[in-house]
């Protein structure tokens, strides 16, 4: 009797057990899940869960450029997050793109291409890193980079093409 007692004691203890990493996972996925989806549209909300959710702080930098885009001295909270960004994940392009836009208002024009650059080649997808190479480009009369840059702006998407397509 004592054998079965003790038997079924840590037979019990072994299902709590069990229980406990089931929903200790399942917490862990749902909270990942959440951030999955909430990460474009609502990034505070996403950012309140996990707060070095690389996407996340892009995409309120993001924001915080969009919400002044004629202040580049009101730049610098967007620059500490795409900086956070890339720490959070080295291979972002779009953290990449964020901290060439944030050094627009600095002297460092060579730091602001570096970043481009290293946007682009990253990720093929990144237009508004180009747009950057072709302005700094055509200040220093360098047609052939311009139209370089401008046909591999255009090729990204239809979105680029319309836009683009005027101005050529």
């Amino acid at each position: 009797m004592r054998i079965f007692s003790l038997v079924s004691r840590i037979g019990i203890l072994k299902s709590f057990f069990l229980l406990g990493i089931i929903f200790y996972l399942t917490t862990l996925s749902l909270v990942f899940s959440l951030t999955q989806i909430t990460r474009k549209a609502n990034f505070n909300l996403a950012l309140s869960v996990t707060p070095s959710d690389p996407s996340a702080l892009a995409n309120k930098a993001t924001a915080k450029i969009a919400s002044t885009p004629q202040r580049p001295d009101l730049w610098r909270g967007a620059k500490i997050l795409a900086l956070r960004s890339l720490r959070a994940q080295a291979v972002n392009p779009s953290a990449l793109r964020l901290l060439a836009f944030t050094t627009l208002g600095e002297t460092r024009n060579s730091a602001r291409n570096k970043f481009a650059r290293l946007a682009i080649k990253s990720s093929r997808r990144e237009a508004a890193a180009h747009l950057l190479m072709i302005e700094d480009l055509a200040k220093y009369d360098d047609v052939g980079g311009v139209l370089r840059h401008y046909d591999l702006a255009m090729r990204t998407s239809s979105a680029s093409r319309t836009q683009l397509s005027p101005l050529l």
